[in-house]
């Protein structure tokens, strides 16, 4: 298992340091299941678990977390999106001033314009427009290939180059490209629809997603298959820090770094 895992590490990281790969295990995080990762402005790493109360509020589990351009984070909870308030060292909940019912939160992206984009269970996309602090509706994903508005959007990410990907439960990947036609992932024949946990976008602008029980899989243009590493835990999350610092959720091994 372990052995799987450096290697699995050091592709996606491109590095050649194994001795260097360590460990947070369950007991260190409070979770076998480790979210998400977010480095924010004073370069504290953040961690968001699968279960555990936090701060006397009823969060069942920390889904994701982002900081906007302002220095705020954002920590997303299948229940409620998060304001983190340094001042008092606690969490204030973001109002929803949209139009859908019963919403239940996935993910979370920061956009090149400065929006948080929340990704939802079943409801599509949301998001908290730059500067502002309650959630609202928007049509991002309108008339591109599925009906995302229904979607369980399980992971999003903004790349480099304004890309907007969001991973869909059992549905597959969505592109919207900031210049030239959107695509769906599951255009390849190759692929059998998954879950997919991650989305991410490397330093060296290389698209990667994690799918249930699978491992990763490298995206080219237009959604080509560029490689897939093979895992035995299910990869939950991705992270590169400031400092080139690959970061991973793992199934049942917390957070790894290398």
């Amino acid at each position: 298992m372990k052995n799987i895992l450096l290697v699995l590490l050091c592709c996606v990281a491109r590095m050649t340091c194994a001795q260097e790969v360590a460990f947070y295990d369950d007991r260190q995080v409070g979770s076998p299941i480790v979210n998400a990762f977010c480095q924010d402005a004073d370069n504290f790493m953040w961690m968001g678990t699968g279960k555990g109360k936090r701060y006397g509020l009823p969060l069942t589990g920390v889904e994701d977390i982002v900081e906007d351009s302002g220095g705020r984070v954002f920590v997303v909870s299948p229940q409620a999106v998060y304001l983190w308030d340094a001042q008092a060292d606690g969490l204030v909940s973001l109002p929803y001033a949209g139009k859908r019912r019963g919403v239940r939160f996935c993910s979370a992206s920061l956009s090149a314009d400065g929006h948080v984009m929340l990704g939802t269970f079943g409801q599509g996309v949301l998001w908290v427009k730059r500067g502002a602090a309650e959630i609202t509706d928007t049509d991002v994903f309108d008339n591109v290939f599925m009906d995302a508005s229904r979607a369980k959007v399980n992971t999003l990410f903004e790349d480099n180059h304004r890309n907007l990907w969001a991973g869909c439960q059992y549905q597959g990947v969505l592109a919207r490209l900031f210049r030239g036609a959107s695509f769906s992932f599951w255009k390849s024949p190759s692929v059998t629809p998954a879950q997919i946990n991650a989305i991410y976008c490397d330093s060296r602008n290389s698209v990667w997603c994690s799918m249930e029980e699978t491992g990763i899989y490298q995206l080219g243009a237009g959604g080509k298959l560029l490689r897939h590493i093979p895992a035995s835990g299910t990869v939950f999350s991705m992270y590169e820090d400031s400092r080139g610092t690959f970061w991973a959720g793992v199934e049942g091994r917390g957070a790894l770094y290398a």
